[in-house]
């Protein structure tokens, strides 16, 4: 698919606070999101941290181009890595000067998310806003007491209040989370999108044939089991 002759092509800004190659939904969500749009004719942009240490970069991938930032790792965690916000606004600021994006999306509040949203506003850029994360699934990466985790989570869901609220759109995959991002973030209005799945992709091809197995096959469908901070 396309975009018609009448409609121009946007200049897209993901900025995803996880992203390939680290493995769970909200990465694997951006990665489709930006692939999807770049075939519809789109100009993708992703911002999201490098996977290992060292500066800035930008790489060119099947999705489109992506930018790498700055990133450190977390002691408590296999792979997520995080972006120190001194480290990253005068990038961010840089790559809205170079790419001057139409429309910005980002995946949550936190570092990379919350200061592309803070200069897209500064410009006048519409914003999308979709949270795959809820602040409890820290729990298990924080090495501190449960009262002082109880802290964190409060203080991160005003933080997700104030934030996202700036949003021209805020989504989130499941009618749940959106209860929750209402209760707990005040977020007034947050639309329940779901990920959705290319379910296209998983159809015969034409002609395509299958022969059955000669012995029983036990096909097990879950959600990833690799341990993740982030869920989508």
């Amino acid at each position: 698919m396309t975009v018609p002759e009448t409609n121009k092509p946007l200049t897209i800004l993901i900025a995803a606070e996880t992203y390939r190659p680290q493995v769970n939904g909200a990465a694997q969500f951006g990665y489709r999101l930006a692939k999807g749009m770049k075939a519809r004719g789109h100009d993708v942009h992703v911002l999201a941290c490098r996977a290992d240490n060292g500066k800035s970069f930008t790489e060119f991938g099947d999705e489109g181009t992506v930018h790498r930032l700055k990133s450190h790792g977390v002691f408590t965690h296999e792979y997520f890595r995080i972006c120190y916000p001194w480290e990253i606004k005068n990038d961010i600021r840089l790559l809205f000067d170079r790419v001057q994006p139409d429309v910005v999306h980002i995946q949550s509040h936190y570092m990379i998310g919350e200061h592309v949203l803070y200069e897209a506003k500064k410009r006048g850029i519409r914003i999308i806003a979709t949270n795959h994360f809820m602040p409890e699934n820290l729990n298990p990466f924080l090495p501190f007491p449960q009262w002082f985790k109880d802290i964190i989570g409060r203080v991160s869901w005003k933080d997700m209040g104030k934030v996202m609220g700036q949003a021209d759109v805020v989504t989130t995959p499941t009618p749940l989370a959106a209860k929750a991002m209402h209760q707990h973030a005040f977020l007034r209005k947050v639309l329940p999108l779901s990920n959705g799945i290319d379910a296209a992709a998983y159809e015969l091809a034409p002609g395509e044939e299958i022969e059955p197995h000669a012995y029983p096959t036990v096909l097990f469908v879950a959600a990833l089991l690799k341990r993740s901070t982030w869920t989508s």
